[in-house]
């Protein structure tokens, strides 16, 4: 992100082979006209939940069929990495 302050609260769930990690996409102290976020393509977007790994202990459907019935959740979407314009926000 160029130019640009970014804060971004975030928790990590890691084991020796998975990651699972929540992300807030606007950055914290974001004010006014100017927010910024973490991947801008998907700014209606509060947070972001990226899953490295799992693939033999989740069911995906499920965990977001678990996530839409967390009250405050509106929306839950799969979006592969590669298709965002700004995936290399994401390298951490």
């Amino acid at each position: 992100i160029k130019n640009q302050t970014l804060v971004i609260s975030n928790f990590c769930y890691e084991t020796e082979n998975n990651l699972m990690r929540l992300l807030r996409n606007k950055s914290i102290g974001s004010h006014g006209k100017k927010t910024v976020f973490l991947i801008p393509e998907l700014s209606k977007f509060d947070y972001l939940l990226i899953i490295q790994g799992f693939e033999d202990s989740l069911d995906l459907h499920e965990m977001k069929e678990k996530i839409t019935s967390i009250p405050g959740v509106q929306f839950v979407q799969e979006i592969p990495i590669e298709k965002l314009k700004s995936r290399e926000n994401l390298i951490f």
